[in-house]
C-alpha cells in the first residue's frame, strides 16, 4: 500500500498524541491520595484549646473537590529563635543519590585519579588543596564527625571483674541533632496532626507516625510549645561473612519519627545512622545483662532530655525545645531481650505460650508490672541466682536481668512501643507456614505442576520449575509466591481451607497499605476473623497439633499498632536490615580483618 507524506505526518502525530496521553495516564494513575500533613495554604475552621481544626482541599483523579479535616496542636513545635541562614556546617553537604558510588561503579581507580590531578594547571584552576587521592583521604579523615566522635567504653561485672566487654558509641543527643541538621532531611515535621476524610471525623486516616494516636497522647503530656522527637532505636546482630559465625557485629541504629518515612528508609539520606556497636563476645550467661547495661549507659542522656527538653537546631537554623522519647523496632528475639519477657510468650500482653491461639482480650504488659515482678523475685530469692530465675520464669519474665535499661525513661512504655514486624512475622513466618502446609496437603509435586501451568501475566513472576526446589527464599520471591498461591489451591482443598488461606494472604497484603483509614482497618479485622473461623482446618488435616504459634498470635496487634504508630512501613525491620549492608558488612570488607572495629568506625565516619 502506498502512503503519501501527509499520511505519514498524520500517523506520526497520532502516535505522538497517544504517547502523551498514555504518559499522562501513567503519571496520574498513582496519585490516588493527596500528600497530607505538610504546611500550606489552608482554611482555619475553629480553634478549641490546644487543638486546631483545618479543612484541606485537594483534587483526586476525577478532578472533584475533596475535603480533609485536620486536627493539630497549633502551639506544638514552636520555634524559640531562628538564625537567618542555614547552618554553615551543613551547606553544600547535600548528597545526590548515587554520587557517592560513582567512582566505584565506574571502576575509576586511585591511580587514575592521580593521573587526572597531574594534568598541568588543573589543581590551580580548580583551587584544590590536594594533588592526589592520598592527600584527599587525609583531609577527609580530619573532618569532624557531625554525629559526634566515637567513644570506647568497657563493662565489667562484679562476679568476673577480669572480663571486660567493649562497646563503641557516639553521643546520642549529638546524633539526634545531626539528623535535624541533615540537609537531606530538612523537611521535617514538628507537630502531630490527625487527618479525617469528612467533617464528622468518623474516618481517620493513618500513614505517617505523626498522624497516629501515640504522638498526640505524648504531646498532650508535655508543655504546649514542646517538640517531640520519637527516637527510634533498632538492634539486630548480623554475620559479617557467610564462612564463619564468629565474624559478627552488633550494630545499633538510630533515627527519628520526624523524618517522613519515604526519606527514613533511604540509606543515601543518612536519616538513619549506626551510632553504637555493642559487644559481640559470646557469653551466653551474660548476654541479657550485657545488653541492658550497655543500652542503659549509651541511652542515659535521653532521660533528662526527655523530661526537661533540650534545645536543638535544624538545617534552617530554627531552634526548638526538643523532647526525645524512646521507642523501639526489633524482631521477636530482640523484643524478648528488650522487654525482659520469657521467650515464647507475647511481649505486649499477658499471653502465655499455651494461650497464643486464643484471641480473647488479655491485660496489657506494663513496665511497672515487669519491674515489680523482677523486684519481688529478687527479694524472695535470698540472693540465689537460680531461684531468682525460677521465680521470674513463673511470671513469664526473663530471669537474667536485674535492672532493665528502659526504667525511668519519660513517657516510655517499652511493651506498648514494640511494633509488628512484616518481614519476619508475615513473609518469613505466616507465609512460610502456609506454603509448607499447602505442600503437605496437596503434595509438592502437584503444587509445582499447578504453579508451572499458570499463564504469564504482567506483574506476576513465572516459577517455571515450581517452588519446592527453592532454598533461602528472599522476601521479594515470597511476595511473588503469595500472589499466585490461592488460585493454585482451588479444587484441591475444601472451602474451609481456601477461606483460611485467603484470610491470611489478604491480611498480608492489607497490612502493608501505605495509607490506612477506619474502613481499611475494618477490612483487616474482617479477614483476620475469616482466618480465625476456619483455622481449625489445618489442625484437622494434621498440619499442626495446635496453632499456639507466636507469629499467628501477632496478627491481632497489627490494627492497634497502625492506629498508634502509623502504617507498618514506618517500623518494618526490613528498613534496618538493609542498613547492615552499608553500615556493617561493607565497612568490614573495607578493613584488613584484623583489628576490625576501629577501622570500621573510621570507614563509617
Amino acid at each position: 500500500m502506498d502512503f503519501s507524506d501527509d499520511d505519514h505526518s498524520t500517523d506520526r502525530d497520532y502516535k505522538e498524541d497517544l504517547a502523551n496521553i498514555l504518559a499522562k495516564f501513567e503519571r496520574d494513575e498513582y496519585e490516588l491520595l493527596p500528600t497530607l500533613g505538610y504546611a500550606g495554604p489552608q482554611i482555619q475552621v475553629h480553634h478549641e484549646g490546644r487543638h486546631l481544626t483545618r479543612v484541606i482541599s485537594c483534587t483526586l483523579l476525577d478532578d472533584e473537590d475533596t475535603h480533609f479535616v485536620e486536627d493539630t496542636f497549633p502551639q506544638a513545635g514552636k520555634v524559640l529563635r531562628c538564625r537567618p541562614t542555614p547552618s554553615p556546617d551543613s551547606e553544600g553537604d547535600i548528597i545526590m543519590e548515587g554520587s557517592n558510588d560513582w567512582a566505584i561503579k565506574e571502576t575509576v581507580g586511585q591511580s587514575a585519579f592521580d593521573q587526572f590531578f597531574k594534568i598541568p594547571g588543573l589543581v590551580e584552576c580548580l583551587g584544590l588543596s590536594f594533588n592526589n587521592m592520598r592527600q584527599l583521604h587525609k583531609i577527609v579523615d580530619l573532618q569532624p564527625d557531625k554525629a559526634g566522635e566515637w567513644e570506647t567504653s568497657h563493662l565489667q561485672f562484679d562476679d568476673d571483674p577480669k572480663t571486660t566487654f567493649t562497646i563503641r558509641h557516639r553521643n546520642v543527643l549529638k546524633s539526634i541533632e545531626s539528623i535535624f541538621k541533615n540537609p537531606n532531611t530538612k523537611h521535617l515535621v514538628y507537630k502531630p496532626s490527625k487527618i479525617f476524610s469528612n467533617d464528622t471525623k468518623d474516618n481517620c486516616i493513618y500513614s505517617e507516625m505523626w498522624k497516629a494516636k501515640w504522638w498526640h497522647i505524648v504531646q498532650s503530656q508535655l508543655p504546649p510549645h514542646a517538640t517531640i522527637a520519637p527516637v527510634i532505636i533498632a538492634t539486630n546482630k548480623t554475620q559479617l561473612t557467610q564462612f564463619s559465625s564468629r565474624k559478627a557485629a552488633y550494630p545499633v541504629y538510630l533515627t527519628i519519627g520526624n523524618v517522613p518515612k519515604s526519606l527514613r528508609r533511604k540509606p543515601s539520606t543518612n536519616a538513619s545512622m549506626n551510632w553504637t556497636k555493642l559487644s559481640d563476645e559470646q557469653h551466653q550467661s551474660k548476654i541479657q545483662c550485657i545488653f541492658h547495661e550497655s543500652m542503659a549507659y549509651i541511652l542515659g542522656l535521653l532521660k533528662e532530655a526527655g523530661r526537661k527538653g533540650i534545645k536543638m537546631e535544624n538545617y534552617w537554623g530554627e531552634i526548638r525545645q526538643i523532647h526525645p522519647i524512646l521507642s523501639y523496632v526489633a524482631d521477636y528475639p530482640e523484643q524478648c531481650l528488650v522487654a525482659c519477657c520469657k521467650y515464647g510468650t507475647c511481649p505486649k500482653y499477658h499471653t502465655t505460650a499455651n494461650e497464643l491461639a486464643d484471641p480473647k482480650p488479655v491485660p496489657l504488659c506494663t513496665p511497672q508490672w515487669t519491674w515489680s515482678t523482677i523486684q519481688q523475685s529478687k527479694k524472695n530469692s535470698n540472693g540465689s541466682a537460680r531461684e531468682f530465675q525460677r521465680l521470674c520464669m513463673e511470671e513469664d519474665v526473663t530471669g537474667s536481668v536485674y535492672h532493665p535499661f528502659w526504667l525511668d525513661f519519660p513517657l516510655t512504655d517499652i511493651h506498648h512501643s514494640l511494633t509488628p514486624d512484616v518481614l519476619h512475622q508475615l513473609y518469613q513466618g505466616i507465609h512460610k507456614h502456609v506454603i509448607n502446609w499447602c505442600q503437605e496437603i496437596v503434595s509438592k509435586k502437584k503444587l509445582d505442576l499447578c504453579i508451572h501451568a499458570l499463564p504469564q501475566f504482567q506483574g506476576l513472576r513465572q516459577f517455571k520449575n515450581g517452588i519446592s526446589a527453592l532454598s533461602q527464599i528472599s522476601e521479594p520471591k515470597r511476595k511473588d509466591m503469595a500472589k499466585i498461591l490461592l488460585p493454585c489451591l482451588v479444587g484441591k482443598i475444601p472451602s474451609s481451607g481456601l477461606k483460611a488461606v485467603k484470610g491470611l494472604l489478604d491480611f498480608i497484603f492489607l497490612s502493608q497499605y501505605p495509607t490506612h483509614d477506619s474502613h481499611t482497618l475494618k477490612y483487616l479485622e474482617d479477614v483476620l476473623d475469616l482466618f480465625q473461623k476456619n483455622k481449625s482446618y489445618f489442625i484437622d488435616v494434621n498440619c499442626h497439633k495446635t496453632l499456639n504459634i507466636l507469629k499467628f498470635h501477632s496478627l491481632i496487634h497489627y490494627a492497634e499498632s497502625i492506629q498508634c504508630f502509623g502504617t507498618t512501613d514506618n517500623y518494618n525491620t526490613e528498613i534496618f536490615e538493609c542498613l547492615h549492608i552499608e553500615f556493617a558488612k561493607e565497612g568490614w570488607h573495607a578493613t584488613n580483618q584484623g583489628d576490625k572495629f576501629p577501622q570500621m568506625i573510621q570507614w563509617l565516619s
